[in-house]
C-alpha cells in the first residue's frame, strides 16, 4: 500500500526498499510500511518465537490458574472450618440441651405419680422448649393431660409427636387412636391404627393385639376388612381356653384390684398373680373379639361373647365397657328394650367415672383410655338408638378446662 501513495515522499525510494520491506514480513519482522504500534511489534515477536511464547504462555496460565484454585481451595477450606466449628458447638449445644431435657423428663414423671400435676406439665413444657424435636417430650405431655381430661389438647401433643417420628407401635401408645378418633384427627387416627396393624403380622404379644383390634373397631369400617380381626381374636379365646382347661376354677374367679397398686395417683386394674392375670387376659380377648365381631356385623355374635364376659366381669373394666356395644347388638337384633337398659347401664357407668374423679383423691379404677373408649362407644350407641348424640356433659367440659388452664400456667412460668 505504500508504494501506491500519492505523495512520493511516503512512497519506497527503491524496488530495494520494498523488497527489504517484503522480507522482513516474511521472515516476521515489523514491516516499515505499517504504523510500528506496540501491538504490531509484539504479534510480530511472539509470531517469531512462537515456541517460546506459548510455552510462556502456558506456564503462566498455570500459575495463575494454580493460584487462583488454590485460593479458592483456602477460601473453602476457611469456610468448611467455621462450618464444622459451628456444627461442633451447636452438637454440643444439642447433647446438654438433650441431657437437660431429659432430666425434665424423668422429674415430670415423678411429679406426675406424685399427683403435682402443674410442675410436672412445667417440666414437660421446658423439655419441650429445650429440644422442641424431642418427640418422648410431647407424648409424655399428651400423656399427662390426658390422665386430666384434657383429651382435645392431648391428642394435639400426641399428634405433633407422631409428626415427629414417634413410632407409635408400643404400649405407651395404646388409647392414642381413641384419643385422636375423638377431636376427629382422622389423619393422625389412621396413622396410627396402620401402624399398630402392621404388628399383627409379627407379633404375638396377647396384650398387644387386643388394644390394636380395639383401635382399629372404634371407627365403623367395613366387614371385609375387619372379620380377620373378628376370626383373630376368636381364635385366641379357644387358645387361651384350650391352655385353661387343666387349671380348675379359673372360670369362677373375679379380678378386683387390690388397693395401692398400679402407679400412685392411679387405682387401675392391674393383675395380682397368674390366675388373675390369665382372667384378665381372657376378659380382654373376650371385649375384643365381641366389639370386632359387631363391627363385622355379626351381632349375635357379640352379644354371646360380651354376655359371657358380663357374667365373670360384672362391675369390673371390661364388663362396664360391654355396655354400650351390648346396646347396639341389642338394637341391631331388634330387643330395643334392652338396648335402651345398656344405654342407661353405659351412661350410669360414665357419671360413676367423672365422680370418682372429682372425689377420689386417688383418682377412677378405670383408666382414662378404657373411659374415653367407653364414651366414644356410649355416643355411637345413643346416636343409632335415640337418633341424636348426646349432649355434652359439663363435667367432661370442666376436666378439659382445668387442664388446659394448668397448660397454660406452666407455659406461663416457662416464659417468665
Amino acid at each position: 500500500m505504500k508504494s501506491l501513495e500519492k505523495d512520493r515522499r511516503r512512497r519506497d525510494e527503491t524496488a530495494a526498499d520494498m523488497a527489504r520491506d517484503v522480507q522482513r514480513f516474511l521472515d516476521q519482522q515489523p514491516v516499515v510500511a505499517r504504523p510500528p504500534s506496540s501491538w504490531y511489534r509484539f504479534t510480530r515477536f511472539a509470531r517469531r518465537n512462537r515456541t517460546m511464547f506459548v510455552a510462556t504462555v502456558l506456564v503462566l496460565s498455570a500459575l495463575v490458574s494454580g493460584t487462583i484454585i488454590s485460593t479458592w481451595q483456602a477460601v473453602n477450606a476457611t469456610i468448611a472450618q467455621r462450618e464444622t466449628e459451628q456444627l461442633r458447638r451447636e452438637a454440643v449445644e444439642s447433647v446438654d440441651k438433650l441431657k437437660k431435657s431429659n432430666v425434665l423428663l424423668d422429674s415430670a414423671r415423678a411429679n406426675a405419680d406424685e399427683q403435682r400435676w402443674a410442675l410436672a406439665l412445667g417440666q414437660y413444657t421446658k423439655a419441650i422448649e429445650l429440644q422442641p424435636n424431642h418427640y418422648f417430650a410431647w407424648s409424655g405431655r399428651g400423656a399427662l393431660l390426658a390422665r386430666l381430661g384434657g383429651w382435645h389438647i392431648a391428642a394435639d401433643d400426641y399428634v405433633f409427636a407422631l409428626n415427629l417420628g414417634e413410632p407409635a407401635n408400643n404400649p405407651a401408645w395404646w388409647g392414642v387412636p381413641q384419643l385422636c378418633y375423638l377431636p376427629k384427627q382422622n389423619k393422625a387416627y389412621q396413622e396410627v391404627c396402620d401402624r399398630m396393624k402392621s404388628q399383627l403380622e409379627t407379633t404375638d404379644d396377647l396384650g398387644q393385639i387386643p388394644m390394636i383390634v380395639r383401635a382399629m373397631c372404634i371407627q365403623p369400617r367395613s366387614e371385609h376388612e375387619i372379620k380377620p380381626l373378628a376370626f383373630q381374636m376368636e381364635a385366641l379365646i379357644f387358645e387361651q381356653d384350650q391352655k385353661d382347661i387343666d387349671r380348675p376354677g379359673h372360670r369362677g374367679m373375679s379380678f378386683r384390684p387390690k388397693p395401692g397398686q398400679g402407679p400412685p395417683g392411679q387405682r387401675l386394674p392391674f393383675p395380682v398373680g397368674p390366675a388373675d392375670s390369665r382372667l384378665m387376659l381372657n376378659h380382654i380377648l373376650k371385649y375384643s373379639a365381641g366389639i370386632a365381631n359387631y363391627r363385622a356385623g355379626n351381632a349375635q355374635r357379640s352379644l354371646e361373647l360380651l354376655s359371657q364376659l358380663r357374667i365373670h366381669d360384672e362391675g369390673g373394666p371390661f364388663g362396664t365397657m360391654a355396655s354400650p356395644v351390648m346396646a347396639l347388638a341389642f338394637h341391631e337384633t331388634g330387643q330395643p328394650d334392652l338396648a335402651r337398659q345398656e344405654l342407661a347401664d353405659a351412661k350410669s357407668f360414665i357419671d360413676e367415672w367423672l365422680t370418682e374423679m372429682e372425689e377420689s383423691p386417688e383418682g377412677p379404677r378405670m383408666p382414662w383410655f378404657d373411659f374415653l373408649e367407653l364414651c366414644i362407644w356410649h355416643a355411637e350407641a345413643t346416636t343409632v338408638i335415640q337418633g341424636y348424640p348426646p349432649q355434652a356433659d359439663q363435667r367432661l367440659l370442666e376436666l378439659e378446662g382445668r387442664a388446659g388452664e394448668l397448660l397454660r400456667q406452666s407455659l406461663q412460668y416457662q416464659a417468665n
